[in-house]
């Protein structure tokens, strides 16, 4: 794999100050080179063509429904074949995980005492209550927790998906998010478009060069275009949109704390996923956003690619997309609007779960606001520096308030979050407030920024 390191030094500058509908998705073979190095097999089974007998490694070596099916019955069983007999003491129920969670329903083991997985030789079976229609599911067998009878520890997690309707998993699926009386809103759907970027997919069963999954689509490449249609038919609202990553072939360097990955529609910025970075264990984040009635469309951006050869690679692996949360999730009318709710950007920023952070001459962030009462209020900006500041340096930003200016001078503090507050007139109830940092100078000084306050006097 090939990737340019024009972007690493600048990622290098600002990592190092660093503060503090489900979708699954697998490879299309345009727009590209690829994965060029990854070994295929079971869950990380690889380097063993035995998977019969008590010589191999412990290993998971068959599911049902398999990897991809469709049309899974909403009543059958879930199977895992292993090549050795189960310990059946091994009943945590941890054991087994089934992402859509179901409604209602727990993992509990010992199916004769009323639960609802069991263990017969060497299968695991798990009766699931209350599959969906038109679902897709993911599901994992979790290392530690099997052991086999003559008492090897499984070693790697085995993963797969499978739907109960006729679309594949990876171009049409069914959301879920509590509205109907069975618990779940069936009427939302969400399809990727990745044409034209250079994104590639391929299923959980396909492992990189380093035993690690790379189920899901992943690239190479920092702002390849990404398209999230969502068909709502469900009620209109504010929803929490989920999304799973984590780094693919790697290995990430050290200075590397965060994937920024930003969301927009074709009106505003609803703000950017920061993800803890991880070479191995896929994590989520949340952002709120408004989702209408009918077709929708979203578009995600990764920031903040990092490579240099033979040293460190950072690439984003997609594994979930989803809106796990109830319907009209609220976002706080007036107050605070954190560094990450951002509805403007311009310059180059990154972010980590503390702040937003530049380096960059003019950059502007900005944030809107609801259901404020027009009249006037006391605007505060809290941020901090970083860096190498200048002797006698000090912050000046210009905060514009629908479209008036108004100026904020802030001390060169490295160490402490300052505050500086101006009264603002706000002209109507959603008021929108830029941020402008107006006078950055040459050489490696930054600007933290950690939140906006908007207050009514």
């Amino acid at each position: 794999m090939k990737k340019y390191s024009y972007f690493a030094f600048i990622i290098a500058i600002f990592m190092a100050f660093g503060c503090n509908g489900l979708i699954q998705f697998g490879k299309n073979g345009s727009g590209g080179t690829g994965n060029e190095s990854g070994s295929t097999g079971n869950s990380g089974n690889t380097g063993s063509s035995d998977n019969s007998g008590s010589g191999s490694r412990f290993m998971v070596t068959g599911v049902s429904p398999v990897d991809g099916a469709t049309n899974a019955s909403l009543d059958g069983s879930i199977v895992v074949t292993f090549n050795r007999e189960l310990d059946t003491n091994v009943t945590s129920n941890l054991a087994i995980t089934l992402n859509p969670v179901l409604p209602n329903t727990m993992f509990d083991w010992g199916a004769g005492a009323g639960g609802n997985i069991s263990v017969e030789g060497n299968k695991l079976i798990l009766k699931p209550r209350g599959l969906l229609k038109d679902m897709s599911y993911h599901a994992s067998v979790m290392p530690i927790y099997f052991k086999s009878k003559d008492g090897e520890i499984l070693d790697n997690i085995y993963s797969w998906h499978f739907s109960t309707g006729e679309e594949p998993y990876f171009s049409n699926i069914a959301d879920v998010s509590p509205e109907n009386g069975y618990g779940y809103c069936q009427g939302r759907k969400i399809e990727l478009d990745y044409t034209g970027g250079q994104w590639y997919w391929q299923p959980d069963s396909v492992f990189d060069d380093r035993g690690m999954p790379t189920g899901g689509i992943y690239t190479y490449w920092q702002h390849q275009p990404l398209v999230i249609r969502v068909k709502n038919n469900c009620t209109a609202g504010m929803y929490a949109m989920r999304i799973w990553i984590k780094n693919i072939e790697g290995p990430l360097p050290s200075f590397y704390r965060y994937f920024n990955v930003t969301l927009r529609d074709a009106n505003r910025y609803w703000g950017c996923f920061v993800v803890e970075a991880s070479d191995y264990i896929e994590k989520p984040a949340l952002i709120s956003v408004y989702l209408p009635a009918g077709d929708s469309e979203f578009y995600l951006d990764w920031l903040n690619d990092a490579y240099r050869q033979g040293e460190y690679d950072a690439n984003l692996n997609i594994s979930i997309i989803d809106f796990p949360m109830e319907k009209n999730v609220r976002v706080p009318a007036g107050e605070y609007r954190r560094h990450y709710q951002f509805c403007e950007l311009s310059g180059d920023w990154l972010f980590d779960q503390e702040c937003a952070y530049t380096a960059s001459g003019n950059a502007a962030i900005g944030f809107a606001y609801d259901e404020m009462i027009p009249g006037q209020h006391v605007l505060t900006v809290r941020a901090k520096g970083y860096g190498t500041m200048p002797d006698g340096y000090s912050y000046q930003l210009e905060a514009k308030v629908n479209g008036v200016s108004y100026d904020l001078s802030l001390p060169a503090d490295a160490a402490h979050f300052q505050s500086a507050s101006v009264p603002v007139e706000v002209s109507n109830d959603k008021p929108v407030v830029n941020i402008k940092w107006k006078n950055a100078p040459c050489g490696e000084t930054g600007l933290k920024l950690e939140w906006v306050r908007l207050e009514k006097i």
